[in-house]
């Protein structure tokens, strides 16, 4: 028996569409094959774990054998893995929903007001801007003109830049279809997404901002989640995150882990990295989920990680966390632990330490030695 997955068809879990460099592992436990796909870079290997939660003999031993096959690379890149790994990878979490057949069932998942609260939005919507349709677009009539505007829609709403041509973002994040939201014929949003067999991956999508009172990003999504059981979708994942639009409609919320697992040659060159810089004695900014899994790292690092900084001030048994307002120790160099840059914390940090640098971009680090 081999084992299957919901997650199968997610476009970031088929490899076998995007790379040729892929190699198939194979491990038998309990009477059932389990099947990962890596690809490998020069520097790094992916596998195809997204959503997929295996026995952990199972994939402690497919770490092990990617470092094996591989002992070029500085580390593994883990997207929303069920398993962890030596408590190395930081808590994600990956959302989805199993479609309805039909858009009344859809709209039975909602409460009563929440309901009637969409439907009094799409009519306000309507008759300030027109007869609101959608229509369903192939890659191939994609237009460039298209992708502009979604990037200057997203520029206005979330200072979104993203630096790509239009085909290069449609390449990028493997958008394979969109969603063009019309009034009257005319464009005032779009849902770019990727659709293998009846999986979909919900990409991004952008609104013309002028009718945001309207709460014309929560009519796009309804009309897209209706337009998907239209065209006999079976599942809609959504990500991660927190966003409140992705907690109803019967998603399902589910504890994965993300992160850098580095390989014994990665830990070698961070260690000669620290060495270099004269590092020794370090904190860390941001105790979460990330925080805590830099402490794991610590301890194959040449470092003594003295204490955390966080502004809940969270407190733990293992060690000293501080308020950033604080007065802090001196120590060699902070390192934020953090999914994002933030420029105030690290116009914060640099006003009291000489060295300051993120936790994610060890690799970059030792790369550029």
């Amino acid at each position: 028996m081999v084992a299957s997955f919901i997650s199968d068809d997610l476009v970031y879990n088929r490899f076998d569409l995007f790379f040729e460099d892929i190699k198939e592992l194979t491990y038998n436990y309990n009477g059932i094959l389990y099947k990962i796909i890596c690809h490998c870079t020069d520097k790094s290997a992916s596998l195809n774990i997204w959503g997929k939660v295996f026995p952990q003999p199972v994939i402690e031993q497919c770490i092990r054998d990617v470092f094996r096959l591989y002992p070029q690379i500085i580390y593994i890149c883990v997207v929303r893995a069920g398993n962890n790994y030596k408590d190395l990878l930081y808590r994600s979490n990956n959302i989805f929903i199993f479609m309805p057949t039909s858009s009344d069932l859809l709209m039975q998942r909602l409460k009563k007001k929440h309901r009637y609260n969409l439907r009094r939005e799409r009519r306000l919507l309507e008759e300030a801007i027109g007869v609101i349709t959608t229509e369903i677009c192939s890659r191939d009539y994609i237009s460039d003109k298209l992708v502009e505007q979604y990037f200057e829609w997203k520029k206005k709403t979330h200072e979104v830049e993203y630096g790509l041509s239009a085909k290069e973002y449609l390449t990028t994040y493997h958008v394979t279809h969109a969603m063009l939201l019309l009034a009257s014929s005319k464009l005032v949003g779009v849902v770019f997404y990727c659709k293998i067999n009846s999986t979909v991956y919900l990409e991004n999508f952008a609104y013309d901002y002028n009718f945001k009172k309207y709460s014309i990003g929560g009519v796009q999504y309804q009309l897209f989640l209706e337009k998907m059981i239209d065209t006999g979708v079976g599942i809609v994942f959504l990500g991660g995150g927190g966003y409140e639009y992705k907690k109803y409609f019967g998603s399902i919320d589910c504890n994965t882990y993300s992160g850098k697992l580095y390989s014994p040659y990665g830990i070698s060159l961070i260690n000669r990295w620290m060495e270099k810089e004269a590092i020794k004695n370090v904190a860390i900014y941001g105790f979460g989920a990330m925080g805590k899994a830099f402490l794991s790292l610590g301890e194959n690092l040449n470092i003594n990680i003295c204490y955390a900084i966080d502004a809940k001030q969270i407190e733990d048994e293992y060690i000293k966390v501080y308020n950033p307002q604080d007065i802090l120790p001196k120590v060699d160099a902070i390192f934020i632990a953090m999914k994002k840059h933030d420029e105030n914390v690290e116009k914060l940090l640099k006003s009291k330490f000489n060295h300051v640098y993120y936790v994610d971009d060890f690799a970059k680090l030792v790369c550029e030695e």
